[in-house]
């Protein structure tokens, strides 16, 4: 990484949110040159799959990952001009990076990882769904692309992206939010009336704001964004509405 980091990314930490109970705010900071090491470590520990067949000594693995990160840090950052690049923390400890461009027609994510203990707890998905809310409200698509086969891309078509291009090396996939705020949350609450998928889902909530959320979720998949105090406001105010019409 070149001595211009410093320069260009002088944007301001982002508290991104809690994601699942038990979950530290996920903290998002601009990454600094003494992040290289950890930055290479994650970067051979996403490679450490597809790398297990290679006959290849752990020298020569690491000797990969390092030139591949590097070649890739570089292109990132010579092509994409209008990208943030940020290491993601959780309770002061390093657990990923997030790379995403902000444009006037569009947010790209252009890369997410975590570290290995990091994943498969939901991270992931909080940071994809915190990005489509951000779209939502600047009213932009998100897009990405993934490589064919990549497991990602099921995540990604669960939270609604759809395919916009398909090339040899890799899918382009999009998300739009049709609507935002309350209005959405009406036409989610008149979709859930017709669908039994829908009602069975809500239904399982033990909650209120196991209700919130298991909605919020679903209606990112339609592409309906709202909050879940968008949720859980409209909870009570039915729940005033049935009580003043009981009591007269």
């Amino acid at each position: 990484m070149g001595a211009d980091v410093v320069d260009r990314e002088v944007e301001t930490p982002l508290v991104v949110g809690i994601l699942g109970d038990g979950h530290e705010p996920l903290v998002l900071r601009p990454v600094t040159p003494a992040d290289e090491p950890f930055l290479r470590d994650l970067y051979a520990s996403s490679r450490a799959g597809e790398l297990a067949v290679v006959p290849w000594s752990d020298e020569e693995r690491r000797a990969f990952c390092d030139s591949q990160f590097a070649l890739q840090d570089d292109y990132y950052r010579r092509v994409h001009l209008d990208a943030r690049f940020d290491v993601i923390e959780q309770g002061g400890v390093a657990v990923g990076r997030l790379l995403v461009a902000t444009r006037t027609d569009e947010i790209e994510l252009l890369d997410i990882a975590l570290v290995p203990g990091a994943r498969g707890g939901g991270l992931g998905t909080g940071l994809v769904r915190w990005l489509q809310h951000r779209v939502a409200v600047a009213g932009v698509p998100l897009v990405l692309s993934v490589d064919p086969g990549n497991p990602a891309e099921r995540l990604y078509e669960r939270l609604g992206f759809r395919l916009r291009a398909e090339g040899e090396l890799h899918r382009v996939l999009v998300w739009a939010a049709e609507a935002v705020g309350a209005g959405a949350l009406e036409r989610f609450l008149l979709l859930a009336v017709a669908d039994a998928g829908l009602r069975a889902l809500l239904a399982g909530a033990d909650d209120d704001d196991s209700l919130a959320a298991r909605t919020v979720e679903a209606g990112l998949a339609l592409g309906l964004v709202f909050t879940p105090e968008d949720v859980v406001g409209a909870l009570r105010a039915r729940r005033r509405a049935w009580i003043e019409r009981s009591v007269r």
